[in-house]
């Protein structure tokens, strides 16, 4: 009887094991994680091929094929502007968004657009780095997982035609500006601030809708700006960041191992996409110069013009971001303190933290 009721027990537990293996949670749990990531940007962009495509062969492989991605490139799930609800919403599970084409989503974000000088890619990723620590993780990106930033090398005014030597040469030229800030600061100087999305400008400025756009010689290259902007206006407009954004919920039902995998590689490609949208303006200004471009620069009175303009966006932006009970001058006091540590020896124009 001992002998009956063993192999009983034996044939069960056998059973149970095979039901076990074939029942759909276990085979649920075989099958990689599929991640639907969207991105604006054409394929031949630094951010695509230097950041976006390494940066997904990698997280495949060092989770030995438990994440999959499905890529969704050159705007297929939406244009430049929808890019945060399509992580949001979850159509999306990773995007490539910008602060800046967000009005009102990111408003203590916008303190990278303020006029401070910003000498390369690589110091804008270790600046906006600390301000997601101290600020902006618990406020701007409560709603989505940053995963890692591509941060513009600083912009200039690149214009169609006509070369800006003095402020009047500037007045009332339609200019392709993003974001609020960046809009205020050609109002500011005299220009009349336009946005068109990085796809659509070259056939802006090719049919004179805009006189001129406020970009990086980064974009030359992905873009083809070189081809119909002739004149680029120095000293820096200003810089930008865009964010590589997870949906939270999507974020927080993934493994532990596998969300540190995504931590540590943050990491390593901030720094990494720096360093390449470094070289691409290299390589965009050389392009334009190639193509018979100029470059001009205000000096002496002039620029001592522009420093007085500008001034009174510092204190409209903190004042502005006070009244909402974000930490604005504290922010704006932290990048100046973390730029000049960087060896920058006038961090902004318009602006000392004893002001």
């Amino acid at each position: 009887m001992k002998k009956v009721f063993a192999l009983i027990f034996l044939f069960v537990l056998v059973l149970v094991n095979v039901l076990m293996v074939h029942s759909p949670a276990v085979a649920q749990s075989d099958k990689p994680i599929n991640l639907k990531f969207a991105c604006w940007l054409p394929p031949m962009a630094v951010t695509v091929k230097d950041g976006v495509m390494p940066w997904m062969k990698e997280v495949e492989a060092r989770t030995k094929g438990r994440v999959k991605f499905t890529y969704f490139g050159a705007g297929a799930l939406g244009g430049v502007g929808e890019h945060y609800n399509l992580v949001l919403k979850g159509v999306a599970d990773i995007s490539y968004l910008g602060p800046s084409h967000h009005p009102g989503v990111f408003p203590l974000t916008q303190s990278i657009f303020l006029p401070m000088i910003f000498p390369s890619a690589e110091v804008t990723a270790l600046v906006f780095g600390d301000m997601v620590e101290k600020y902006l993780k618990d406020r701007d990106f409560s709603s989505v997982k940053p995963l890692w930033g591509a941060f513009l090398h600083p912009s200039q005014l690149h214009m169609k035609t006509k070369p800006i030597k003095t402020l009047e040469d500037f007045k009332g030229m339609k200019i392709c500006a993003a974001g609020t800030i960046m809009s205020k600061r050609v109002k500011l100087m005299g220009g009349v601030p336009i946005f068109i999305p990085f796809p659509e400008q070259y056939g802006a400025m090719q049919k004179g809708v805009i006189d001129g756009t406020v970009m990086s010689f980064m974009m030359m290259e992905a873009f083809k700006l070189y081809e119909v902007s002739k004149n680029v206006l120095a000293p820096p407009m200003g810089t930008g960041v865009y964010t590589i954004a997870m949906n939270k919920k999507k974020w927080n039902s993934l493994p532990p191992d596998i969300q540190n995998i995504l931590d540590d590689m943050s990491k390593k490609y901030v720094m990494e996409i720096a360093r390449a949208w470094d070289s691409a303006c290299v390589r965009g200004e050389k392009l334009f110069l190639d193509e018979g471009g100029k470059i001009e620069e205000l000096k002496g009175e002039e620029l001592e013009k522009t420093f007085k303009m500008v001034q009174p966006m510092w204190q409209d932006w903190i004042t502005e971001m006070e009244e909402k009970g974000l930490p604005g001058k504290k922010a704006v006091d932290d990048m100046y303190a973390i730029l000049k540590d960087l060896g920058v020896d006038n961090p902004a124009i318009g602006y000392t933290p004893d002001h």
